[in-house]
């Protein structure tokens, strides 16, 4: 009868991990945010063959499926202000992507000859959710594309047939530059009339608007079938690499693993094995024993993450782009560790039962925090959950002090929710291990 938490926790862990699952990987969250800024330069409505193009059709296809941010300011300076305010959006995680058209975007789509450019921002540091959000504005701009697609074709397919007579047979191109001189050289045949003079003028123009048509035929094609020209870059600084990524994945995990699996064992140890009986006994109380044994666990997380990371960095050069804020989210995160370890503790009878609970608190906050997956594309309920837990900060604040070029400003939320989280932990778990401890005297 004393292992009967135990028991119960083995038989429902099972339902509890698959519930787990199911609700973070079941019916995810459809919209993605993103953020779009216009130029106020070249962005007016344009018309093209009776086709009238504008931004809106764009940024609606993208509203479609997204959580849109739009930024349309009326000066370049503001444009500028802007285009800075969105980077910061997505170097803090409030977008997904950012999405720049600029100057002259629709002028340039009424060009046949000419490919409009716009600009889409993706921060790497999280690979799923950047490329659901390329994947969402690379969809809206091929249907845009379409639409341009169709209206040029058209256009071109007008002028070829008015250039070539309408026989739809296009001769080599060299031949209509042979034509070209000779027309040229007949013009200069003083014996011609002057109507016979006109009509060689004509052919001139003519056999000229053919040669032009033609070489121009590359970027004509290419106007055509890809009139949007998305260049997609990278917020982040320097290159990334998969094993960027998972570096602070690792070091995160790593944090909580030990700090809760650690202290939680060596408390309900030293409880069992009378340990803490001999020290109440001592002038040291057990709030300053409970802080000494805290200061220690925190000391050893931080110099086992401290070796990770410079182990990742002498063997794969990763991204360290804070180091100072690094390591301060190490120390918090590990004391967030450390006092729910504490609060495991508590609630264990013994050994066993503590690093099973250990387990049962950690397996769940791998999946929730978003190491494997965007919290963003949870569930409302899962999200809910996720920032309950001190996991999904830690995984932030790393992420953005190694991948994101965070500073202690950008990752405030993430600290504070820590050293709150820890502290009230750290509490809670000192009542409850003197109550544990009295009992046992």
């Amino acid at each position: 009868m004393r292992n009967r938490v135990l028991l119960v926790t083995l038989v429902l862990y099972p339902l509890l991990l698959v519930s787990i699952l199911g609700l973070v990987f079941a019916d995810p969250k459809q919209t993605v945010p993103i953020a779009v800024v216009v130029s106020p330069t070249g962005n007016g409505p344009q018309t093209l063959e009776g086709e009238t193009f504008t931004i809106g059709q764009i940024t609606d296809r993208i509203a479609d499926v997204t959580s849109l941010t739009l930024f349309t300011p009326q000066t370049q300076e503001g444009f500028q202000r802007a285009e800075e305010e969105a980077r910061k959006m997505l170097l803090i995680g409030d977008v997904d992507a950012v999405v720049i058209f600029p100057d002259h975007f629709l002028t340039d789509i009424t060009e046949l000859t000419v490919r409009a450019r716009v600009d889409v921002l993706l921060d790497r540091s999280d690979l799923a959710k950047s490329t659901v959000a390329e994947n969402v504005v690379r969809g809206a701009i091929q249907r845009f594309n379409d639409h341009v697609v169709t209206t040029k074709v058209d256009i071109v397919v007008d002028e070829l047939d008015r250039a070539l007579g309408g026989k739809g047979d296009i001769a080599g191109q060299e031949s209509f530059h042979g034509l070209l001189s000779t027309l040229r050289e007949l013009a200069e045949n003083p014996e011609l009339s002057d109507r016979e003079k006109r009509l060689v003028e004509d052919a001139i123009v003519f056999v000229e608007d053919v040669i032009t048509i033609l070489e121009s035929s590359e970027e004509i094609v290419q106007s055509m079938a890809l009139p949007v020209d998305a260049q997609v870059s990278h917020v982040t600084s320097g290159s990334l690499f998969a094993r960027d990524i998972i570096v602070p994945a690792t070091v995160a995990l790593s944090i909580f693993w030990t700090g809760i699996l650690a202290s939680s064992s060596l408390t309900v140890y030293e409880r069992q094995s009378h340990a803490q009986v001999r020290l109440n006994v001592s002038p040291i109380s057990t709030g300053t024993v409970m802080a000494s044994k805290l200061l220690v666990t925190v000391v050893i997380i931080l110099a086992q993450s401290l070796f990770i990371i410079l182990a990742a960095k002498l063997a794969w050069d990763v991204r360290v782009d804070n180091p100072a804020l690094l390591v301060t989210m190490i120390a918090a995160g590990a004391f967030a560790a450390v006092g729910a370890g504490l609060v495991v503790a508590g609630v264990s009878r013994d050994t066993n039962g503590s690093t099973l609970l250990s387990v049962l608190v950690v397996f769940p906050m791998m999946f929730l925090s978003g190491l494997f997956f965007p919290v963003s594309f949870m569930p409302p309920v899962a999200q809910t959950l996720a920032h309950a837990m001190p996991l999904t900060y830690a995984v932030d604040g790393l992420r953005g002090a190694m991948l994101k070029r965070y500073t202690f400003g950008d990752a405030q939320a993430d600290l504070v929710f820590l050293l709150v989280f820890g502290a009230i932990a750290f509490v809670l778990g000192l009542w409850w291990n003197r109550r544990r401890a009295h009992a046992a005297t």
